[in-house]
């Protein structure tokens, strides 16, 4: 300590590391002790916090619970759903409001019968199949017998023919075909 000097001296807050008294703490003047809460600061008190917590967990905890029923009304929906379609739609431009039935006009196709008919009006005229007629024997012209089968004709068989020195004894079949239904034989140039 220092010795004292028989002056006055005149302490201030300064000289002694001390705040003025009107200074304040959150409004609150230092006049006096004070304490300050967790309202003071800006802050809530620890009751209001648990409960703000158990406030948020609940809400978590309704949420999942909300969640999980929405997931399950979902998933039933989802299920409900299957093997549906929805009821607007239309096939080929028909409504589903009942059963429909296609007919080969809604899908750009002839009918059987249609097409039939059309099979029926190119092949009108036309070679639908052939065959051979029934078997020939010419009779012999000379020793040799004759010299060729008829037009529209075709040999079947050519064999030797022992009445004769060189003679030949043959078979031919007249062609047919078959056409609009009917067979034609042919004959010359048919």
């Amino acid at each position: 300590m220092s010795k004292p000097t028989g002056k006055l001296i005149r302490l201030t807050a300064g000289n002694v590391g001390a705040v003025p008294v009107g200074r304040k703490v959150n409004n609150k003047p230092l006049s006096a002790d004070i304490s300050l809460s967790a309202g003071d600061v800006g802050a809530y008190s620890k009751t209001e916090t648990d409960n703000k917590v158990a406030d948020a967990k609940k809400a978590g905890t309704d949420a999942q619970t909300k969640a999980n029923a929405a997931s399950t009304a979902a998933t039933n929906a989802n299920n409900n759903a299957n093997g549906r379609v929805p009821s607007g739609r239309k096939v080929n431009g028909k409504p589903l409001t009942s059963d429909i039935t296609l007919g080969a006009g809604d899908v750009g196709a002839y009918t059987k019968a249609e097409t039939d008919s059309k099979i029926s009006m190119s092949s009108n005229g036309a070679v639908m199949n052939i065959r051979r007629g029934a078997p020939v024997n010419p009779p012999k012209q000379n020793e040799y017998g004759p010299k060729e089968s008829p037009a529209g004709c075709i040999v079947t068989s050519v064999r030797h023919d022992p009445t004769t020195s060189y003679g030949i004894f043959f078979t031919y079949r007249p062609l047919q075909i078959l056409v609009n239904g009917a067979w034609k034989t042919l004959a010359g140039d048919a």
